[in-house]
């Protein structure tokens, strides 16, 4: 199970992620990381022969059946443009995922009405 990412999570060695992130919801304090969220440059970037996606790209993710401000978040499963994962994100605020996540959120609507 995957936690969130939230502005200034680590992609890859030393990428940054910085926006879009949710203006209303937090995650430990800091704003949780939205579908596309854009990560910085980090290493490999410039060095010949290194593709351009090193150097800044979006990040995608797909939990299922999660959003947050209508947009998808973005946990430590995501990836980012350039092919590296999210390395950091919330260690207790979490996503469940696969079937566990699928019944979990049938039974959350359920409740819900």
């Amino acid at each position: 199970m995957p936690g969130i990412a939230r502005v200034g999570d680590i992609l890859g060695p030393g990428g940054v992620l910085t926006a879009p992130v949710s203006p209303d919801v937090f995650v430990n304090g800091r704003p949780a990381a939205l579908f596309g969220i854009i990560y910085t440059a980090h290493p490999c970037c410039g060095l010949k022969g290194c593709p351009p996606t090193h150097c800044y790209g979006p990040t995608f993710d797909s939990p299922y059946g999660v959003y947050i401000n209508g947009t998808i978040p973005v946990t430590k499963s995501g990836t980012g443009l350039c092919g590296h994962g999210v390395k950091t994100a919330s260690d207790n605020v979490i996503i469940s995922s696969g079937q566990a996540g699928q019944i979990g959120s049938f039974a959350l609507g359920q409740a819900l009405g």
